[in-house]
């Protein structure tokens, strides 16, 4: 089975008692009139079952997929950082090559070659 990560505990074992519990009481208290009711608190249970489940699988699957997304965000970012740090040294050596050619700029000027 995957992981779980939703913040609360599986709720079946929970439906589990209460549909006990309801069972008790149906085989205690039943007749013609009462056994629809119970039916349907019973199908409404389990109603509620599939849509815990539901709601679980989602949030497992979200959780993974924020997992996913975290990772892919750090794998950018450092990658931004090597970007940055690359530009950071291109822009160091295009000063240097402008003072180079403001010295040669200069130096053709004092010669009255420019």
């Amino acid at each position: 089975m995957a992981r779980d990560n939703a913040p609360i505990k599986n709720t079946c074992p929970i439906i589990d008692d209460v549909v006990s519990y309801i069972d008790g009481f149906r085989r205690e208290f039943s007749n013609d009139e009462t056994e629809v009711d119970f039916k349907n608190a019973l199908s409404v249970l389990e109603d509620v079952r599939g849509a815990n489940s539901t709601l679980r699988d989602w949030g497992n699957e979200e959780y993974n997929r924020a997992e996913e997304l975290e990772k892919e965000r750090d794998e950018l970012e450092r990658e931004n950082k090597t970007l940055k740090a690359d530009v950071e040294y291109y822009e160091g050596k295009v000063k240097e090559l402008e003072k180079e050619l403001d010295a040669v700029t200069s130096n053709l000027t004092e010669r009255g070659q420019f």
